[in-house]
């Protein structure tokens, strides 16, 4: 996986959570649906985010030093 698909998969989960939160608003029946989805989507990309970030070599390079 690369960033650019951690970085989409935590954006997506934030617009998922904002809609979600606009949907249990209004009182939809999805609204639940849309939220767990959106937060299983930040939690993904940024488990996806922070393992890219500590396996790349030149970060590993900055914390060594």
């Amino acid at each position: 996986m690369k960033i650019k698909h951690a970085l989409f998969a935590l954006v997506l989960g934030n617009v998922l959570e904002f809609v979600g939160a606009f949907l249990k608003i209004s009182h939809s029946e999805y609204a639940q649906l849309v939220l767990g989805l959106g937060l299983g989507l930040i939690v993904f990309g940024g488990i996806a985010l922070l393992y890219k970030l500590a396996v790349h070599p030149k970060v590993r390079a900055f914390i060594n030093s």
